[in-house]
């Protein structure tokens, strides 16, 4: 017995006739495997560098980089996620059409669906796994530079606007592009809030509003649960960047999709995700 909770479907003539559930069970694959992707594109978005792309973060090297570029490391896990996701887009392609090429109660392309569908459930389990014990875990943050990106971008004058109004914050936002100066010391120096008041209202997390969870210890950031479920290990400074300079709720939400998606499968069986020592450092709680 496989222990499953397995049960005749409750109308036999559209369970006939119909094989809409797999396309669904495929679809719900394939959304999952779209959000990793756009993850790893954003990974690597943000890897890109050192001296001309935007290096907020810092992926593990995993293999030696261009054979015409000496030192370059390539973002080569993101890129297997990616690639296991172009696969299970094209299964879904194939279940989808197996599924409406059927003829009243005979469905003779159920072989080519189960197939590809347990292809994409091996493939996503497999990418998920290599990505999180191979990419994810060992990322960093270019704490510093992330931070200057913050204190001079010009963007953050919206958080003044509602002080001062809109003409003042737009007058301050083209002086600081102007002058290279920052939006603070603009701020500082024609003496239209205190420093106090500006750090306040600037302070990237305040922006940001991320939702946090309570513990024992106090607040943790919503992006934990992901790793909790997945078993993941942390360096000091390995989650920051999710969080920091303009949060990553979007990213939340992926991650929160993904898990949703993995305990379902692992309710039925078909999944089973060891979990690794955990070797996390403590995440601040005013990080």
């Amino acid at each position: 017995f496989t222990g499953l909770d397995l049960r005749q479907a409750k109308n036999l003539i559209d369970s006939t006739q119909n094989l809409d559930c797999f396309v669904t069970a495929s679809s719900t694959m394939k959304t999952c495997a779209v959000n990793l992707s756009k993850i790893s594109n954003d990974l690597r978005m943000m890897s890109s560098g050192p001296r001309t792309g935007f290096h907020e973060i810092n992926l593990p090297p995993k293999q030696n980089g261009s054979s015409i570029m000496p030192g370059k490391v390539n973002p080569v896990i993101p890129e297997v996620m990616s690639q296991v996701a172009f696969n299970i887009i094209g299964n879904d392609v194939t279940v989808t059409m197996a599924a409406e090429a059927g003829q009243l109660e005979l469905n003779a392309f159920e072989p080519v669906i189960f197939y590809k569908l347990f292809e994409s459930i091996t493939t996503l389990t497999g990418g998920v796994q290599t990505f999180t014990d191979n990419c994810i875990c060992d990322i960093t943050a270019n704490e510093e530079h992330c931070k200057e990106l913050v204190d001079h971008s010009v963007g953050i004058i919206t958080a003044i606007c509602p002080r001062v109004g809109y003409s003042v914050a737009a007058d301050i936002a083209k002086t600081a592009i102007r002058t290279g100066a920052s939006v603070k010391d603009v701020l500082i120096s024609r003496n239209l809030l205190t420093e106090e008041e500006i750090n306040k209202l600037l302070d990237p997390y305040a922006m940001t509003d991320l939702p946090c969870a309570k513990s024992e210890n106090g607040p943790v950031k919503p992006i934990r649960f992901f790793a909790d479920f997945f078993g993941m290990s942390f360096g000091p400074s390995g989650i920051f960047v999710f969080l920091y300079p303009f949060g990553y709720p979007l990213a939340l939400q992926k991650f929160l999709l993904v898990e949703k998606f993995f305990k379902s499968f692992m309710k039925l069986g078909f999944i089973t995700l060891k979990k690794r020592p955990d070797t996390r450092h403590p995440i601040p709680v005013n990080a």
